[in-house]
């Protein structure tokens, strides 16, 4: 149908639109390297509906069908989507055993925001098919952990599991698997699965947003370190952060602390990110390819990088007022074997 195309596409722009500008206004911040499991679980729900809309299974829904009688159509002819999702419901209570049907009407109900509906539209057709169907088993589970964030921790991530094991390689499995694995804390898996997705051809706001979510637990986006080396340089830019005197006490030893590599002249996401925590300070930290975000890049291959050392206060991946910061300029031309100095002596308001 002509509106499900057309939200898919405006959903995409807008995406694209609010994390480019994020990139671009963050001219004082770290890359987002380290977020909490608070932080991760409150941004569910935009993530996971955009995700699903965008990598989601949805090819039944944007099959044109003829509108039911009844059904009242604007003048472009588009039919009103509230009005074909009840009639849908109406006929399914008719002729209960349209496994279709309830696999559309879960998926719908999840594109209107309307969860805890999408979840047991879904339930009917998970509970038909025996548990057996691979996109009715994922759409409850999601539409479950959209309507209750704790069942990451429980039966959605139980099912996330199962889908992964019987398709590994799923966009819809690896996304909400990782969300699953960083609800219970394991940042690892949630970091491999998220990168096996940056595999997989995906629209550019999705992989955006992947990429976000990786930098978030301060994972390289390269498959391991060593490939990363293989396919790098052996450039080392050692970095000696230290505190401003007067900045000292306002230091949580038990923060985030970020020390991120950019293009000084190309905004968009970070080249390198090395992650540790406030209490290591001061420290003396080693940026190498094997810390690189994005696949195919070789820190020898740029000439300039703004190196920046971030504590932060809230363990917001994004930069909030109250961090406190320091960076330099790290030039190729003037290198040297010496640690480059940061101080950290700035605090963002």
């Amino acid at each position: 149908m002509a509106f499900w195309l057309t939200g898919i596409v405006l959903t995409a722009f807008t995406l694209g639109a609010l994390l480019i500008p994020m990139y671009r206004r963050r001219e004082a911040a770290s890359t987002p390297t380290a977020v909490t499991i608070t932080a991760i679980l409150i941004g569910l729900p935009v993530c996971v509906v955009l995700v699903y809309r965008l990598i989601g299974d949805y090819p039944s829904a944007t099959q044109a069908r003829p509108a039911p009688n009844g059904i009242a159509a604007n003048p472009q002819g588009i039919p009103d989507v509230g009005e074909m999702v009840a009639s849908l419901a109406a006929r399914l209570q008719q002729n209960p055993d349209d496994l279709e049907g309830w696999l559309m009407l879960g998926r719908s109900y999840v594109s209107l925001e309307r969860f805890v509906d999408a979840r047991e539209a879904y339930q009917r057709a998970y509970l038909m098919t025996g548990g057996q169907n691979l996109t009715a088993a994922l759409g409850y589970a999601e539409a479950m952990a959209l309507a209750d964030r704790s069942t990451l921790t429980g039966e959605a991530g139980v099912l996330f599991e199962t889908a992964l094991k019987a398709a590994p390689q799923n966009p819809k499995a690896l996304w909400y698997g990782g969300m699953s694995a960083v609800a219970k804390g394991d940042m690892d898996v949630a970091a491999e699965r998220w990168r096996r997705l940056l595999n997989q051809d995906l629209p550019d706001p999705v992989r955006q947003l992947v990429q976000q979510q990786l930098a978030s637990l301060g994972a390289p986006m390269a498959a391991t370190p060593a490939e990363s080396a293989q396919a790098g340089s052996s450039l080392v830019i050692k970095v000696d952060i230290t505190v401003a005197e007067s900045l000292r006490e306002r230091i949580d030893r038990s923060a985030p602390l970020f020390i991120v590599a950019r293009d000084p002249d190309q905004p968009g996401p970070p080249i390198a990110v090395v992650r540790q925590t406030a209490g290591s300070l001061p420290t003396t930290v080693n940026i190498t390819d094997a810390n690189l975000m994005l696949p195919g890049k070789s820190l020898a291959d740029l000439p300039r990088l703004r190196l920046i050392a971030r504590v932060a206060r809230g363990g917001d991946p994004i930069a909030q007022p109250g961090d406190i910061y320091g960076e330099t300029i790290w030039d190729a031309a003037n290198s040297s074997d010496a640690p480059i100095p940061i101080v950290i002596d700035s605090v963002i308001e």
